[in-house]
């Protein structure tokens, strides 16, 4: 039988323990609010059913993006999304000599709320992918190098219908080609350290 003063000390040291961990893990994430991604979550040995999803990646992507913690930076930053796709819309409306509610009626078939939340929701899921994604490269030293690229550019030539890379600069962003590349190489690496399993199996 413990003697009550043994007893006491190792309440008082879990007490300590816990408090420090409180403290530790509060202090952690008031520090790290600023950022888009304050902790990532097990984005290793993961099973993963895809069930539902587009793909096997995307059932993937979309469950480590679910297990990580995000800051402030990123509210701001889907927000910018956001406004960015809805100025487009709005713009096209205008082309059309339309009002954005009948744009949206007329080429979407939908109203102007379950619209723009469909927008939003697009906005968040693409902007905390891509956060997620950076993440996880800079703890993996993941990178595509200019070489790497530039052994893309015939397949990408082809692709976009270019005879030349300084021609298909000037028509696409080179920099978003590059960074959707970038993140398809880090899923790729993800694709072997987790298992995708579909619903038959």
């Amino acid at each position: 039988m413990k003697k009550p003063w043994k007893r006491r000390i190792i309440i008082i040291v879990a007490a300590v323990v816990v408090v420090l961990t409180v403290f530790g893990v509060l202090f952690y994430i008031e520090y790290s609010d600023e950022h888009e991604v304050i902790r990532l979550g097990q984005y290793r040995d993961l099973t993963v059913s895809s069930s539902g999803a587009e793909s096997a990646e995307d059932a993937l992507v979309t469950m480590i993006v679910q297990r990580t913690i995000f800051g402030r930076a990123m509210d701001r930053k889907v927000e910018e999304k956001y406004e960015d796709a809805m100025a487009y819309f709005e713009s096209e409306a205008a082309y059309f000599q339309l009002a954005l509610p009948d744009y949206i009626k007329k080429y979407y078939a939908t109203d102007e709320k379950e619209f723009r939340d469909s927008v939003h929701s697009t906005a968040e899921t693409t902007v905390k992918q891509a956060a997620v994604l950076h993440a996880i490269a800079e703890k993996e030293n993941i990178e595509l190098t200019n070489e790497e690229f530039e052994a893309m550019m015939p397949s990408l030539l082809e692709t976009y219908g270019y005879t030349s890379e300084a021609e298909m600069a000037k028509a696409v962003d080179l920099q978003s080609v590059r960074d959707e590349l970038f993140q398809e190489k880090v899923i790729d690496y993800l694709m072997t350290q987790n298992t995708v399993v579909s619903s038959g199996q």
